[in-house]
């Protein structure tokens, strides 16, 4: 692309000076910049070609990708300010955003000089080798940090104790809610933000400084807007070869969403934690909306058909029942299907106007999560929404994300227990409906539970059995009978035996048992049961066909002698 040579009307680069003459021969990319403003002074033909701007007056973030404006503002004013002590190294690196678009890694050779009175810095570019140098090994090492940083919301600071001077990476001037084009980093002004009630903390750690190697600081700080702001500083002292305290260095990280969910989590805990069932979820939903500053609230169970989810909505005119269907292209059917939290800023209404409210109530705003079981099945969804626009997305989808997990928890253990309900329902009513008794006891042989016909058997009233011992209800003969078949049940063993019982009024009754061990949660053997079925007639029919055959075969032995 031909370039037209760029305005040269600067007065600090005289156009007929021998250094514009030979800057714009050279085949090197050269800049210069005006250190009080950080604009550009000057740059040659073969810079501008390099970038595809002209760059005579711009910013120097010009000359670099726009990701790295503030970083690369903070680095040119660190280095002056080293350069001007005189340490400041000579060459370092950096990436510059080359006219094709793609970013490029690019020594530097920079000076500072004056000219006409102004303090300006210049800076011959060269293309980093194949073989990086290590101050482009440094620039991709300082890129890392800074990405890593940004990533983790923590920056890095510096204090020489001596100088009294401070030095903070990009992510702190972020962190602390500065530009660090106007903002100096000093002790006072870092002080200074610290909140009043907190700043004690600070002024015992520098008391103490003989005294520790490292330390971790939990403290608000006051942002120049108003904002406040809760951080968690690790720092620790380098010393200098007498052992004195020389430097601190600390990573400060902003843990203020953190500690606004982990006080929510309390909050809420705090006003669920006696609630079961119904109320969980009632002061589930109020407290959220209240932390949240919702307008309304809702957590709603999606029903077997998978059609219909039902539940209640909080609000401040009060709670309400709801029945939603999971409509095509609803919110809740999104959810469901893409098993992901929502937030949506304004017009949710309009988007989704299956999502329920008062008559007359119109909502902005949302936040929504599904309530999945831990298999990754759909039990239902958590929706907040509010009447003006929703701001402070990601708080609200923090707070969601735990508390849709401690919901989900909830509501498949009450899915589990009404399974279980009709389960047990179903057993009882099978056990009780029975034409076979049913004897439950534990590991000591005592009772614990008993049908209407296993009561019937022993003729006793079901409710005076539980607590008795089956020892009770049967002779010396028959126990030693019990004491054999209780040692194969703990053995895990199942089986068939017969047994006579004695019944209350006196009666034996011949009973045949079904007998098996039965096992807690755990798989511990708590005791056994068995079915039991009265066999008495069936023994009196066996015991008389016993005699007939005895009968007829001593008739015909007689009657073959008197043949």
């Amino acid at each position: 692309m031909e370039m037209t040579p760029p305005d040269a009307s600067s007065p600090l680069i005289d156009p007929d000076s021998f250094f514009r003459r030979w800057a714009e021969r050279l085949a090197d990319p050269l800049v210069v910049v005006r250190v009080d403003n950080g604009t550009v002074a000057f740059a040659n033909r073969a810079l501008c070609e390099l970038t595809g701007r002209k760059l005579l007056g711009a910013p120097l973030t010009a000359l670099f990708p726009p990701e790295h404006d503030r970083d690369t503002d903070l680095w040119f004013r660190e280095w002056v300010a080293l350069a001007s002590t005189g340490e400041a190294p000579s060459r370092s690196a950096a990436f510059i955003r080359c006219a094709d678009g793609v970013d490029r890694p690019y020594e530097i050779d920079a000076t500072l000089f004056e000219a006409v009175g102004v303090r300006l810095a210049s800076g011959l570019f060269r293309p980093a080798t194949d073989a990086p140098s290590a101050s482009v090994e440094l620039l991709q090492a300082r890129d890392l940090l800074a990405m890593s940083q940004r990533l983790m919301d923590a920056g890095s600071w510096e204090w020489r104790l001596k100088e009294n001077r401070l030095f903070w990476t990009p992510q702190t001037y972020r962190i602390f809610g500065v530009d660090p084009r106007a903002f100096v980093p000093t002790v006072e002004a870092f002080l200074g933000m610290i909140h009043p009630d907190d700043r004690p903390l600070y002024d015992g750690m520098i008391a103490r400084l003989p005294d520790f190697t490292s330390t971790t600081l939990e403290f608000r700080i006051v942002r120049p807007g108003g904002e406040s702001r809760r951080l968690r500083d690790f720092i620790t002292i380098v010393t200098d070869r007498e052992g004195a305290p020389e430097r601190l260095v600390g990573a400060v990280q902003d843990i203020t969403e953190q500690w606004r969910v982990d006080e929510a989590f309390r909050l809420v805990a705090a006003g669920i934690g006696a609630a079961s069932e119904r109320e969980f979820f009632e002061s589930l939903t109020r407290s959220l909306t209240e932390l949240l500053a919702m307008d309304m609230a809702f957590v709603a169970e999606l029903d077997d058909t998978g059609a219909l989810l039902t539940g209640i909505a909080v609000s401040p005119r009060g709670d309400q029942k709801m029945e939603i269907p999971v409509r095509e292209g609803g919110a809740c059917r999104k959810m469901l299907a893409e098993k992901r939290l929502v937030a949506i800023e304004r017009g949710v209404s309009d988007l989704y106007p299956d999502l329920p409210a008062p008559a007359g109530v119109r909502f902005e705003g949302m936040a929504g999560a599904p309530l999945l079981s831990r298999a990754g099945e759909p039990l239902g969804v958590m929706v907040v929404l509010k009447g003006a626009p929703l701001r402070d997305e990601e708080h609200a989808l923090a707070l969601l994300g735990i508390f849709s997990q401690r919901a989900s928890v909830e509501l498949e253990r009450l899915r589990s227990v009404r399974a279980l309900t009709r389960s047990e329902a179903r057993l009882q009513s099978v056990i009780q409906t029975t034409m076979q008794g049913f004897w439950l006891i534990d590991s000591e042989a005592v009772t614990l539970e008993v049908n209407a016909r296993m009561a019937a058997i022993l003729g006793i009233d079901a409710k005076e059995l539980p607590g008795r011992s089956i020892y009770d209800f049967v002779d010396e003969a028959n126990a030693a009978i019990f004491r054999a078949q209780l040692r194969e049940r703990g053995a895990g063993r199942h089986s068939s035996y017969e047994i006579t019982l004695n019944r209350a009024d006196g009666d034996q009754v011949a009973c045949l048992f079904g007998a098996s061990p039965f096992f807690d949660d755990r798989g511990i053997q708590r005791g056994s049961f068995a079915l039991v079925s009265d066999i008495t007639d069936r023994k009196r029919v066996e015991e008389e066909l016993r005699k007939s055959e005895a009968s007829l075969n001593r008739a015909q032995r007689i009657a073959r002698i008197g043949s």
